[in-house]
């Protein structure tokens, strides 16, 4: 099947940890034997690069991306931006049908990706299902100012799904008339198959936190609650992955010097992340907002127990036998429960977390559901034209 995704950010020289789940995700759908190619959306200030340089073909990893800059634009020239998207995006399309049109559209996060989806299935009269993965589409100006479009793109959309069951919820009740479907994120094979450390049970518990750090994340908090746990006495260790020099100094300085059993690793690359958390017993993660929470579904994939804050994410990734699930911003409840996850008798072993992780996240489970809902709707959508031009 030919697939477009149409992804609202994707990696790119600078920024290349931004997206790499879709670029993931599409590189599964490809080894599955899909046709998959990508249009890669940045939105940039008025007048810098979406004039000089897009819309970029390029091959990634066997896969053709379009790259496409679309000028934000002030809410009082709403219908420029409108018309020039229209353009700029019809330029990508152009570039598309060079060899054969996609059979469906899959846009993620309602806007940019959702409203250029909207466009390019019009177009192409196919299908269109739009992913949201933003807790911003629920609150942020850019959204809101963008209403109309957006809400002709879920009007539009044969199939709405997120990631977690609580933020399938919360956009029903943000776009009513809406019906959200949650699916997992996937987990690439490498997780699932990295080898776990042995012979390290008398050694300190190995916690890990892996994020961008910024105060949504609640790193400080996370570290402050682990030093209460453990009074910094060796028997638990705390590395930190991601975050900007300058994000990690805030953090440090906001802790006690010296703080030896708290580790700040810097950015990683993917591979080490893998290495990181088959390497660890236990991921915290105690963010106050999470809609989806990729890293979750990794860290099980490696084995590792988790401790979430009740966010979405949270919510949806703790079952029962394989973390501790906390109330946002409850200190007194954090520390406990990492004191409580010390013992692994309370909790599944990691094989079979690993086990679940599999079965909920895997890369042939992705492929499995996405291709046949993807079939499905291709065949309704021929259905459907059967019957327009039956009557016609």
């Amino acid at each position: 099947m030919r697939i477009l995704f149409v992804a609202s950010w994707y990696p790119r020289p600078g920024a290349k940890h931004s997206g790499t789940f879709f670029e993931e995700q599409a590189l599964m759908l490809a080894r599955a034997g899909h046709e998959v190619e990508v249009l890669a959306l940045e939105t940039s200030p008025l007048g810098r690069r979406w004039q000089r340089d897009s819309p970029r073909v390029s091959v990634e990893h066997g896969i053709r991306v379009v790259r496409l800059h679309l000028p934000s634009m002030p809410r009082a020239l709403g219908a420029l931006e409108k018309q020039i998207h229209r353009s700029l995006i019809r330029r990508a399309a152009a570039l598309f049908e060079e060899s054969g049109k996609a059979q469906i559209v899959h846009a993620h996060t309602v806007f940019p990706g959702g409203v250029a989806g909207e466009i390019l299935a019009a177009r192409w009269g196919v299908p269109l299902v739009i992913t949201e993965h933003r807790p911003s589409t629920l609150e942020s100006r850019a959204f809101r100012s963008r209403s109309g479009a957006i809400g002709q793109a879920l009007e539009q959309a044969c199939l709405l799904t997120t990631v977690s069951q609580g933020f399938a919820q919360a956009l029903f009740a943000h776009y009513p008339g809406t019906r959200w479907l949650p699916i997992e994120l996937p987990v690439p094979d490498a997780f699932f198959n990295a080898e776990r450390s042995v012979g390290k049970e008398a050694g300190p518990l190995r916690f890990t936190h892996v994020s961008h750090i910024d105060d949504n994340k609640r790193v400080i908090e996370t570290c402050r609650a682990f030093l209460d746990a453990f009074k910094d006495s060796g028997t638990a260790l705390l590395k930190i992955a991601g975050g900007s020099p300058e994000a990690i100094e805030r953090v440090r300085a906001a802790l006690p010097n010296p703080c030896s059993s708290i580790e700040f690793l810097g950015r990683l690359e993917r591979a080490d992340v893998v290495s990181l958390l088959a390497d660890s017993d236990v991921f915290v993660l105690v963010s106050a907002l999470e809609a989806g929470g990729t890293v979750f579904s990794e860290a099980q994939a490696a084995g590792a127990r988790l401790i979430a804050s009740a966010t979405w994410a949270g919510c949806f990734a703790l079952e029962e036998g394989n973390g501790e699930l906390v109330g946002v911003d409850d200190a007194p409840a954090l520390v406990e429960a990492m004191r409580r996850i010390c013992d692994p008798s309370q909790y599944a072993n990691a094989e079979q977390i690993r086990e679940r992780a599999r079965e909920r996240y895997s890369e042939q489970s992705f492929v499995s559901r996405w291709s046949e809902l993807y079939g499905a709707l291709v065949e309704s959508q021929g259905l459907e034209d059967s019957k327009e031009e039956s009557s016609s």
